[in-house]
């Protein structure tokens, strides 16, 4: 006889065990599914921000051809690899309708909303638990001048979108951050933002669940689901069979994979990325820094200093790519100063789930009325997991989540139509 719960949540990255937090705070027997121990999946390896000043949508004006333009350069930020798969080319195809300068500016704004709603969740979780959660800002570094020009002209949109920034002269870079190089020509300040330790985050998550009731079962892969009607009866793992009365799918870049066994179809691809992490110390850093030009960060993490760098979407393929992440502290080393320790350090990668246009799948889905979909996050994973916890809690409570959730609609690319017969 299966075992129940009255919710199962798929998944035990950073949104999976917010939401199962929430769920349980709000009365509800949790179960949390995860085919790993807690702390490896993609929220492990990431920077660490919990920022508005980057959080527009990856779909911008030119993001398609900067990206095959740079299949050549291994050094290049953001690369994509061609696949004859028809799910990719759905994907590109609506990633391509949304790279316009007004989509990103919307997106943008809503994102930016979402992360200021999820804000005060962590600052009250990290009364309850040490996660290194710090609001001292994130420094942006350039070295050369057009592009802090450039710069400058992109944090006046910033401004009239209410996402402020000081901007600082060599003198006043070196000022805050003196391990910044002679190369730097000036940079930015951005007061909003935060950071945090992410694998303390996702084990004090995992403990604040378990202290309200949720179950963690690690090494489970879901297999497939038993049905009644339009709804799971039974959600079926290499763990056994578990009986609910709701299934929250938030298992990043592989919910495709997991969703296929329900025929649906999910656009969300796979977003590969690089960090390296030194475990000595935070090199004298008191506050990320940005390095603009090559899009990396250097986010220091109570003792130890993590360099996070690159978007590859190349599918489900976590190879470490050689050429692709040598260089990373190199190129760093031109903005500020590092031990040269990183370079012996073996990188992590990990997968962002990405959606084509930048908004996360968050809702009931209209084919299955008892799945809650809370996955597509994509760089912004961590930042969104506390209010996209709060948010699955509310919907699950009586299906008001207190806010426009619209734009996150989990069927907005099929219609809510399942696949096949």
């Amino acid at each position: 006889m299966a075992e129940s719960a009255d919710v199962v949540v798929i998944g035990a990255g950073a949104v999976g065990l917010c939401c199962a937090l929430e769920l349980a705070r709000s009365g509800r027997n949790v179960v949390v599914l995860t085919r790993d121990e807690v702390g490896i999946g993609c929220s492990l390896g990431n920077s660490g921000l919990v920022l508005t000043s980057v959080c527009g949508p990856l779909a911008e004006p030119g993001a398609i051809g900067q990206s095959l333009r740079a299949m050549r350069d291994p050094d290049a930020a953001f690369r994509m690899r061609l696949r004859a798969d028809t799910r990719f080319v759905r994907w590109l195809w609506n990633f391509r309708r949304c790279c316009t300068r007004e989509a990103w500016r919307a997106g943008l704004v809503y994102t930016r909303d979402l992360i200021r709603a999820g804000r005060p969740i962590f600052e009250q979780l990290a009364k309850e638990a040490e996660f290194g959660y710090r609001h001292a800002g994130v420094l942006a570094l350039f070295k050369d001048e057009a592009s802090f020009e450039s710069k400058a002209a992109a944090n006046q949109v910033l401004a009239e979108l209410d996402i402020a920034s000081q901007q600082l002269d060599r003198k006043q870079v070196r000022q805050m951050e003196p391990r910044a190089t002679d190369q730097v020509v000036g940079g930015f300040l951005f007061p909003e933002d935060a950071h945090l330790n992410p694998r303390q985050f996702l084990m004090a998550m995992a403990g604040l669940a378990q202290r309200a009731g949720v179950r963690i079962v690690s090494g489970a892969t879901v297999s497939s689901f038993l049905t009644a009607g339009r709804r799971i009866s039974q959600v079926v793992s290499s763990a056994g069979n578990l009986s609910c009365e709701l299934v929250v799918l938030a298992a990043g870049a592989w919910s495709p994979n997991i969703a296929r066994r329900l025929r649906l179809p999910l656009l969300i691809e796979a977003g590969k990325g690089y960090s390296l992490t030194r475990h000595d110390g935070e090199g004298g850093f008191v506050r990320p820094v940005r390095l603009g030009e090559i899009r990396t960060v250097v986010t220091p993490m109570g003792g130890s200093l993590r360099i996070t760098a690159k978007l590859d979407l190349v599918g489900l393929n976590l190879d470490l790519e050689p050429g692709r992440w040598e260089r990373i502290p190199v190129l760093a080393r031109d903005y500020v100063r590092l031990d040269d320790g990183f370079a012996s350090i073996q990188p992590w990668s990990g997968l962002r789930p990405l959606t084509p246009d930048g908004y996360p799948l968050l809702g009931f889905h209209p084919a299955i009325p008892n799945l809650l979909l809370a996955t597509g996050h994509g760089y912004l994973g961590l930042a969104l997991s506390t209010i996209t916890g709060r948010l699955v809690s509310r919907l699950a409570a009586n299906g008001d989540p207190g806010m426009d959730i619209a734009p996150m609609h989990p069927a907005r690319f099929t219609n809510g139509r399942r696949a096949g017969p």
